[in-house]
């Protein structure tokens, strides 16, 4: 009995919905039928543009990546895309359906339309792109979309003209705006500043302390953003570009404004060598506390050790900043090196993207991010031939970096040659053999036996075999008598050059190597290791008697003699 109730009161209810149904859509409009009618009139829209539809896509968590350009057709259960950022066109399948509202589906593989969407090693989960787009209105030939995965809005317009000419145009565009600055306007007796950050598609528009930033996407006119800003009473949608790439212009004409491409240096093509350590040089305390802070870490149970030479400008046909570690591994994040409109020995340094190796070394983003943060740089050519620079910061003069020359001189060759250092009163300074003697002899257990190393007072200084660094050498003498042997340790460390005074070395502690021999075992001697490495650089005075005074530029009461 209990089962027919059920029967009869799931009838009753149904029969009630199809009721309130009626009631507001109609007799005959049932849910199925209308979203059905919804599915066949997109699908017959879609199929029916004979030149297909732009479709403006907007990649990553809050538009991180931009705008970018697809022109895609539909036929059949097919689409045909090609974009701003792909040569190719690739056909692959699509599907309407319906959910709250109608979904459209890229289903299968398409390069050109999953690009923000395929993961790799170096974005994992993609660019946060979408292969499922929600239809949120069809409205005089213009879908308006929200990506399923990523929330942004997007258009779907129906596209008229020439789909090759309109990408090389768009492409072109890209290019052109890649080294771009846009000199200031004035709304209501203020300056406000306008930047475009041309790898990440974003336009920034500041009025002192107030700072916008939207994504923007490359039209055929010029640029247009995702969502309107107002700023000092005026609200900018779109702007325009003069045919001639010299002018830009609000869409109403009433705010123009000048575009220069000008740069002091070419970071495109060329590089320059700036160094994060405090060398006598430079003045820049804020990136030495910065690379001591992250230049040592470990990933994936393994150690890295950062060099404080790090590269600005073009590498591997990338401009941005590289990063070199002394375990055989380097990584690169991009950067856009911008004009400064009126200054024309000024460069504005923006944010880019990760690039080679950066999801494994994304802890040195505080360093790319001080960087950024203050640029723009007033560049001066040292010897006025373009072989030296010093970049000094705009908004902080207290933040000066001297570019290390492609061929820089040092004042002797440890990759080379070696030289010897004694720990001994008149040879080294007090505080240099204070330590040295700290760490002098130690006694302790090896293979079973107490045994009792003591470092001799000569050690190896530079390159030795295949090693370049410091070469301890001692002698081993079992506690319980017996006969000594002789055991040897090697710690490689980094020479380089000072970029101001070629009477100059640096040394730079490379980190945990495998060709650090027996290191574990006399680790102890880190101290010793430290007092060289954290008072360098030395100036370096030959009196042509066979031995060279090393005397520290931060600390004069330490210093030690070298010779061969």
């Amino acid at each position: 009995m209990k089962k027919y109730v059920y029967i009869l009161v799931s009838c009753a209810f149904f029969a009630a919905c199809d009721q309130k149904e009626e009631a507001v859509y109609g007799k005959g409009n049932s849910y199925v039928k209308r979203t059905g009618e919804t599915i066949t009139k997109y699908t017959k829209a879609l199929e029916e543009a004979p030149n297909g539809w732009l479709l403006t896509v907007y990649a990553g968590d809050n538009q991180q990546y931009g705008g970018y350009n697809f022109l895609v057709s539909f036929a059949g259960g097919k689409v045909k895309a090609s974009s701003e950022v792909n040569t190719t066109e690739t056909t692959s399948d699509y599907s309407l359906s319906f959910n709250e509202k109608a979904i459209l589906s890229f289903d299968t593989y398409n390069e050109v339309l999953h690009y923000f969407v395929e993961p790799s090693f170096l974005n994992p989960h993609g660019k946060v792109g979408d292969n499922q787009y929600e239809i949120q209105s069809y409205e005089k030939e213009v879908f308006t979309l929200k990506g399923k995965r990523s929330n942004n809005l997007m258009t779907l317009v129906r596209f008229q003209g020439d789909k090759s000419s309109y990408l090389n145009k768009i492409r072109s565009r890209a290019s052109q705006m890649k080294t771009v600055g846009i000199a200031p306007i004035t709304l209501n007796g203020k300056q406000v500043n306008l930047v475009l950050h041309p790898t990440n598609h974003q336009f920034v528009i500041s009025e002192g302390t107030t700072i916008y930033q939207k994504a923007f996407v490359y039209t055929d006119k010029g640029l247009k953003l995702y969502e309107p800003i107002e700023i000092g009473g005026k609200i900018f949608t779109e702007f325009y570009i003069s045919d001639d790439n010299q002018e830009l212009s609000s869409s109403d004409g009433s705010v123009k404004t000048t575009l220069v491409y000008t740069l002091p240096y070419n970071f495109q093509t060329k590089s320059l060598i700036l160094s994060l350590v405090d060398d006598g040089c430079s003045s820049n305390t804020v990136f030495s506390k910065l690379y001591e802070r992250y230049r040592n870490f470990t990933y994936s149970s393994a150690s890295y050790s950062t060099s404080p030479q790090i590269r600005l400008g073009s590498d591997a046909r990338e401009a941005g900043i590289t990063f070199r570690f002394y375990q055989d591994a380097t990584t690169r994040y991009t950067l856009d090196f911008l004009p400064v409109a009126g200054k024309e020995n000024q460069v504005n340094i923006v944010e880019g993207i990760r690039s080679l190796n950066w999801n494994v070394f994304n802890n040195l983003y505080p360093i790319v991010e001080a960087l950024i943060q203050n640029a723009p740089y007033e560049m001066t050519d040292i010897k006025g031939d373009g072989s030296q620079y010093r970049l000094t910061s705009a908004k902080n003069a207290q933040i000066t970096f001297v570019t290390t020359p492609a061929i820089a001189i040092l004042p002797y060759d440890f990759t080379r040659n070696r030289t010897m250092i004694q720990f001994a009163t008149g040879y080294v300074s007090n505080s240099v053999l204070t330590v040295y003697n700290s760490v002098r002899s130690r006694t302790r257990i090896v293979n079973g036996a107490r045994v009792k190393d003591i470092l001799g007072n000569t050690i190896y200084f530079g390159k030795n075999g295949n090693n370049i660094g410091f070469h301890f050498y001692f002698t081993r003498t079992p506690t319980s008598g017996g006969s000594s042997s002789n055991v040897s340790s090697v710690y490689n460390i980094d020479f380089l050059p000072v970029p101001c005074n070629i009477a100059q070395m640096n040394m730079i502690d490379k980190g945990k190597l495998p060709q650090n021999t027996n290191w574990t075992a006399f680790s102890y001697l880190s101290s010793l290791i430290d007092t060289f490495t954290r008072n360098a650089p030395y100036t370096m005075y030959d009196d042509g008697s066979g031995y060279v005074l090393w005397t520290s530029v931060k600390d004069s009461n330490i210093w030690f003699y070298t010779y061969q």
